[in-house]
């Protein structure tokens, strides 16, 4: 039953923050869940705290502010290719 309701909350709160944030920043948020279960292991489960994990986190960390704070130039996008491939057929 917990299984359930957390898995509608946990799509329900994505899908709200894709439509929020954007994919791209959605995305990057929910794929710090190695930074939470570093942190919840070491609280419950008394795991020992060493330079990987401290590694670990501050990779997380910086990849999500990298990803936040990048913006696209939608511009720069080459969408030529998409128009060759629809006329080809």
């Amino acid at each position: 039953m917990s299984f359930i309701f957390g898995q509608v909350i946990g799509d329900t709160s994505y899908l709200k923050a894709q439509k929020e944030l954007g994919t791209a920043k959605a995305l990057s948020i929910s794929m710090t869940f190695p930074l939470f279960t570093f942190i919840m292991s070491i609280i419950f489960l008394n795991y020992p705290f060493d330079i990987r994990i401290i590694i670990s986190i501050l990779f997380i960390g910086i990849g999500v502010v990298i990803i936040a704070t990048s913006k696209i130039n939608l511009e720069d996008v080459n969408v030529s290719n998409r128009d060759q491939v629809s006329s080809s057929k």
